[in-house]
């Protein structure tokens, strides 16, 4: 396994883009971890907890919102086209939001800068089948999955500390600077600037460009987690330890990490690509469920990181079937549906997952996140009877972008 990893990751390394503008991308990321957390601590500081959610709600639900559009002028336009206006945009209005303390009119701002959103993560993940060849896209989706967990397990600590030194309004607005110093050095990459793929299906309507399934298999997933981290604080609290829900959560990141790593040293399999998807699933759901067995914050400790090293390894698999599947010229908006997804899910999870958590407890709370994946891997299970493409083949890979169909020399070319 050893001398697997070892040739997987040199290869991914040397290949020069991935390095810069995987590192790039997660600085733009950071704000995900960040953004929300300091406009709630803002609005809590003058204002209620209902009052905070509303205006961290309305920033979700602008980004949720702009994830199809941004990601549908991306493959029209180009990434250095629409990322750069956009972060410029966003930078901004987070600017004002600081500025801001009446509710009405930051919820205003927060949904504003929300719908201006710069697709990072969907420019990212559909540039990676523009640029790289067959053999090389397990292995980044991996990693990519993996390094997202980074502005979750840094972000939150940034807020915290700029707050604890300065206040959350500092943070936020640095939230801002991140996101637009990471854009703008990840547009700064020649690749950023290649020409959108030419469209090989005609755009119907506002149908999506991915699987039904996909969307809804990914907003369970969400929706189950954030059931997971309300179960978590219930843990915590119910032991007398509310603080120790941060660092519960950070192990539980730390673990996908983990399996995120060990997942991408590994060859590809001669698995429908559904099917696979469906395997790593179940075994999510069998590992969300573990820390209902837990007997207290130690045991926790330990469970939760086993139930994270299934998720990056999830959504690597994820990400390369919404990749494969996307029409050639609609691959950016596929992946921002896959984000407005995500997001929506997330919503509806911590709405659904307080109350369960609160009728049912935390120990029941895991189980119920469990069962929600559960469902989603019964989608999957249905969707890999259906005939399908077995995943190392020509056409589970979906057409060949101009770059990808040269070889990695080709593509080291690129500074």
């Amino acid at each position: 396994m050893a001398g697997v990893s070892l040739r997987r990751y040199a290869v991914l390394l040397r290949t020069r883009p991935i390095g810069y503008l995987m590192t790039t991308s997660v600085v733009a990321r950071l704000p995900s971890g960040m953004t929300s957390l300091a406009i709630v601590l803002i609005v809590t500081r003058t204002g209620s907890y209902t009052r905070a959610g509303a205006v961290a709600s309305a920033f979700v639900a602008g980004a949720a919102l702009a994830g199809p559009l941004m990601g549908r002028a991306v493959d029209r336009f180009g990434r250095y086209r629409v990322l750069r206006p956009a972060a410029l945009a966003q930078a901004a209005l987070i600017g004002t939001l600081a500025s801001l303390d009446q509710p009405l009119a930051m919820a205003a701002c927060a949904l504003c800068a929300g719908l201006a959103s710069p697709p990072i993560i969907s420019s990212t993940r559909s540039l990676w089948g523009q640029i790289l060849p067959p053999d090389l896209r397990a292995g980044v989706f991996a990693l990519e999955a993996t390094m997202a967990e980074l502005p979750f397990t840094v972000g939150p600590s940034l807020v915290a500390l700029l707050t604890a030194v300065s206040s959350p309004r500092v943070a936020l607005v640095t939230s801002g600077v991140f996101m637009a110093v990471g854009v703008l050095a990840f547009t700064a990459h020649p690749a950023t600037r290649l020409p959108p793929v030419r469209r090989t299906a005609a755009v119907t309507g506002h149908r999506p460009p991915v699987p039904a399934t996909m969307l809804a298999v990914a907003g369970l997933v969400i929706a189950a987690f954030a059931v997971f981290e309300l179960s978590t604080v219930a843990f915590t609290s119910a032991h007398r330890a509310a603080a120790a829900a941060g660092v519960e959560l950070t192990v539980w990141s730390l673990g996908s990490m983990a399996g995120g790593l060990l997942w991408g040293t590994r060859a590809a399999r001669s698995i429908r690509p559904v099917g696979r998807l469906a395997a790593l699933t179940a075994a999510l759901s069998v590992g969300t469920a573990l820390p209902a067995l837990a007997t207290g914050l130690v045991p926790l400790g330990a469970l939760v990181f086993l139930a994270g090293v299934v998720i990056a390894p999830t959504f690597g698999a994820l990400y390369a079937l919404v990749a494969a599947a996307a029409p050639a010229g609609r691959q950016t908006e596929a992946f921002g549906w896959l984000s407005s997804a995500f997001l929506i899910g997330g919503a509806a999870g911590s709405a659904a997952g307080g109350a369960a958590v609160q009728v049912l407890g935390p120990r029941s709370g895991y189980l119920v996140a469990a069962a929600v994946i559960g469902v989603a891997c019964g989608l999957l299970v249905v969707r890999a009877s259906g005939t399908e493409p077995a995943a190392d083949s020509p056409a589970a890979e979906g057409p060949e972008p101009t770059l990808a169909a040269g070889a990695p020399g080709e593509i080291a070319r690129l500074p």
